[in-house]
């Protein structure tokens, strides 16, 4: 059997990454997505939508990865946030703090309208892989962008992946599986992101 980097370097000989926001490597985790044209590339800088919305992934620090989201989603319904609230996760209770005190103090800088309390803002522990949950306005959500943006902080897709199978595994669901209708063999994992229809060699 040939081994994983021979089988590795064999699939990205053959790949040709053509298609817009593709990621690159066809991986659950990419950090890279194909954009094949210039025009591509000014479109995602200058923000335009038609491109934005065709990246299956992108650098975590700048897409909120699938994964990410999913946690949020499933923590909403469990606990019950309210329209107004939002959350981030993050992978310890200390983090996670920074978060909620970063937030608070940038909605008294440049929010003053809120006139926030103590209560909005807020980590909870999501029960679930050492994962706790900064819990904010969701007018607030620019805000905690740039924490999660610039600190490098946030919880990886990995470990939101690990959580979110948790927690389906507790209610006798399945595993994670964010894109379903996509099937591409890395080594013994499958990637299920957009895009990724690459035949696998063995």
């Amino acid at each position: 059997m040939p081994s994983l980097q021979k089988r590795e370097l064999r699939r990205s000989s053959s790949s040709v990454i053509s298609e817009l926001g593709t990621p690159i490597p066809c991986d659950d985790h990419a950090c890279s997505v194909s954009m094949p044209l210039w025009e591509h590339i000014e479109g995602y800088e200058e923000g335009k939508k038609a491109v934005h919305e065709k990246l299956a992934l992108g650098y975590p620090r700048f897409v909120y990865h699938p994964y990410v989201v999913k946690v949020v989603d499933l923590f909403r319904s469990k606990h019950g946030l309210r329209d107004e609230q939002d959350a981030l996760p993050f992978p310890n209770k200390e983090v996670a703090d920074r978060c909620c005190k970063f937030v608070t103090e940038a909605i008294k800088r440049t929010m003053p309208e809120l006139e926030l309390s103590e209560a909005d803002t807020s980590v909870v522990p999501l029960g679930i892989v050492g994962i706790y949950m900064a819990v904010f306005p969701t007018a607030a959500k620019g805000c905690a962008k740039p924490y999660w943006q610039h600190t490098g902080e946030g919880a990886s897709s990995r470990h939101c992946e690990a959580a979110i199978n948790s927690i389906l595994a507790n209610e006798g669901g399945m595993e994670a599986d964010m894109h379903p209708t996509n099937e591409f063999v890395t080594g013994e994992r499958a990637c299920t992101a957009p895009g990724c229809h690459v035949a696998h060699e063995n």
